[in-house]
C-alpha cells in the first residue's frame, strides 16, 4: 500500500488526524516534512509568529505523539530519535502539500538550518534542496568539499553538485 490508496488515506486522515487536537495536527502536519524527528528540530521547525507557544511545547508534542501511538518509530534506544511510519508520512505530507503548500520550503529552510547548526551537512543540504534555497546548498556543499574529497566520496558530492543548478554552481 501507499499513501495515495484512497481507502488507507481516507481511514488516516479522518480517523487518526482530524480526531487530533489543533496542536497535534499541526506539529505533525509540519513536522512531516522530517526524515527524523528530535525534539529541538522539531522547535525550529515550529517557530513562528502565529503561534510561538507551539514551539516551545515541541518535546511535549512529541512525547504525545509517541504515547498516542501514532505511527512514530524510536530509532535510537534513548528514544531521541524518531521518525513516522513511511504509509503515515507519505499521508502527513499530502495533507500539507493540500492545506499549506507555501509554508513547506519555508519548513525545509528551518531544517536546512537546523541541521547547519548541528554539523549534519548531508540533511543539511537535503532540506536545502528540498526548501529550493540553491544558494544554501551550494554554501553547505561548498564547507563540505574538502573533507569529502579526502574520504573518498567524490560519489556523494558528484550527486550533491548534479542537483544544483549551473547558474548557481558558477556564482560559486
Amino acid at each position: 500500500f501507499t499513501g495515495d490508496h484512497h481507502f488507507i488515506l481516507d481511514y488516516l486522515v479522518e480517523e487518526v488526524l482530524q480526531r487530533q487536537p489543533e496542536s497535534i495536527q499541526r506539529f505533525l502536519l509540519q513536522t512531516s516534512v522530517l526524515e527524523r524527528l528530535r525534539p529541538s528540530l522539531c522547535k525550529a521547525l515550529l517557530l513562528e509568529e502565529s503561534n510561538p507557544s507551539l514551539a516551545n511545547q515541541s518535546e511535549e508534542l512529541l512525547k504525545t505523539v509517541v504515547h498516542a501511538n501514532l505511527f512514530l518509530v524510536p530509532l535510537d534506544h534513548e528514544q531521541r530519535w524518531h521518525r513516522y511510519h513511511q504509509l503515515f508520512a507519505d499521508v502527513l505530507r499530502a495533507r500539507l502539500q493540500q492545506t499549506e503548500p507555501a509554508s513547506i520550503g519555508r519548513l525545509h529552510e528551518r531544517a536546512a538550518h537546523w541541521y547547519l547548526q548541528q554539523k549534519l551537512h548531508d540533511e543539511a543540504i537535503h532540506h536545502a534542496l528540498a526548501a529550493g534555497n540553491n544558494d544554501l546548498a551550494a554554501q553547505i556543499v561548498e564547507l563540505e568539499a574538502d573533507s569529502r574529497l579526502r574520504l573518498g566520496q567524490q560519489i556523494t558530492l558528484q550527486g550533491w553538485l548534479e542537483r544544483l543548478p549551473w547558474q548557481t554552481l558558477a556564482s560559486h
